[in-house]
């Protein structure tokens, strides 16, 4: 959703690929209380937040190649995934 916005707003594209590989690669994240996996883990009041943990020389060296303006939302998404190396409390993602 905020790629969409930024490109409506009229922010270059690669700035708008760039900002999407850094959120998806570091972002924070959350669980809503009482909702879903966590809940049943963690109790409905737990407030969870954390962020995934990836090497910051890793992310840096994809802040050029995700400027490209060819580049598609998967494409970004497919690749960090490969650069996370831990997604977050309940990861499926092993560790490399």
């Amino acid at each position: 959703m905020l790629h969409e916005a930024m490109e409506a707003e009229g922010v270059p594209l690669a700035d708008a690929n760039l900002t999407f590989m850094l959120l998806r690669a570091t972002g924070t994240r959350w669980a809503i209380k009482g909702y879903g996996g966590c809940a049943r883990c963690h109790g409905p009041m737990a407030q969870l937040e954390w962020r995934p943990r990836v090497s910051d020389e890793d992310i840096l060296s994809l802040v050029e190649w995700a400027r490209d303006e060819d580049l598609s939302l998967p494409e970004i998404e497919s690749k960090v995934l490969e650069f996370i190396l831990e997604e977050g409390p309940h990861s499926t993602i092993s560790i490399r």
